[in-house]
């Protein structure tokens, strides 16, 4: 192989791009909403979204119970990004109170990739408020009650270099100078008759 064909095979593989690198970032909190920030589409391809949510319902009834007993407390908590999780528990309500407090917590995990992933990009905050309905063994409406969320998102994309590498310039930089030294070479051997 002469110096020229090496030299061209250095510029070609300078000219490459390099490989992404893969990046994570992951988003935790606790309280009444999930918040997250989408992925930027710009230089980033997001390759999949990792959720582990612990939904915790709760509800306050009022209660003319004298006596202790179990009362059921079941129904669903989620959101529409994440899905819908169903919870049933058994509550020790206290007899002589006038309130049972009831609660249940249920747990959903997942991953998403490909066509589920377009509600993660972009260049806006999120906050999802999860939702739900329950019921108790009560027999009556809460006169309060809510869901908690304790979340662990996380977000797996390559991150498409837009500056090239030092090994980069340098291959082209070799590639270069190789190209130079055989032009220059062949040109001294140039014989005129």
């Amino acid at each position: 192989m002469t110096y020229a064909k090496i030299a061209l095979v250095l510029a070609l593989a300078a000219g490459v791009a390099a490989p992404a690198d893969a990046a994570t970032t992951t988003f935790t909190g606790r309280g009444q909403s999930i918040n997250l920030r989408q992925l930027s589409a710009e230089n980033v391809t997001l390759e999949s979204v990792v959720y582990d949510i612990t939904y915790t319902a709760f509800a306050t009834y009022l209660n003319p119970v004298r006596t202790d007993q179990q009362v059921s407390f079941s129904g669903a908590a989620g959101t529409n990004e994440f899905g819908y999780v169903s919870f049933s528990s058994l509550n020790l309500v206290s007899g002589e109170t006038r309130e049972a407090n009831l609660s249940a917590m249920v747990k959903s995990s997942g991953t998403f990739t490909a066509d589920r992933l377009s509600p993660f990009i972009g260049d806006n905050n999120l906050t999802i408020f999860p939702t739900g309905a329950f019921s108790s063994g009560l027999g009556t409406s809460p006169i309060r009650g809510g869901i908690f969320v304790d979340y662990a998102i996380t977000y797996t994309y390559s991150v498409i270099p837009t500056v090239p590498e030092p090994t980069t310039w340098a291959l082209m930089l070799a590639g270069f100078a190789l190209t130079g030294y055989a032009l220059r070479r062949r040109r001294a051997n140039v014989a005129f008759a």
